[in-house]
């Protein structure tokens, strides 16, 4: 079992694609008003699963299973405090919150100490691409 200083933090990135779900899980520390990255703890995504390849990474029951494997992480390595970043638009974003705050393993539920969205808006709209004849 991992015990971390008070200096350390846990970043949860989410980088959600329209096909799949990347998840990393990163250990910085706070110096001053600053964050230094330490190392990533762990990287995984709906596309390492066997059962879960081509159409059905982006499935709901695929996202569970995720979630759920980074929570019995987290506890099993006893960081409960983390923060959680999001980037990038997809349907499981709401879905994937209310799995990290209200599930329970081993009596032990995670702290989320902050949210941020990184998510790029477009300012100059989308464009279609070009067709191929």
């Amino acid at each position: 079992m991992i015990i971390l200083n008070n200096n350390y933090i846990i970043f949860i990135y989410f980088k959600l694609k329209l096909k799949n779900t990347l998840v990393t899980i990163s250990k910085y520390k706070k110096y001053k008003n600053t964050y230094i990255y330490i190392k990533n703890l762990k990287n995984i995504s709906c596309g390492h699963f066997k059962q879960f390849k081509n159409r059905l990474k982006n499935t709901i029951l695929a996202n569970n299973i995720l979630i759920i494997n980074i929570i019995k992480y987290l506890i099993n390595k006893n960081l409960l405090n983390i923060n959680l970043i999001f980037n990038g638009i997809n349907f499981f974003r709401i879905h994937i919150l209310k799995l990290l705050l209200n599930t329970k393993y081993k009596n032990k539920k995670l702290n989320i100490y902050k949210l941020f969205d990184i998510t790029s808006i477009p300012y100059n709209g989308c464009k279609f691409s070009k067709k191929k004849y």
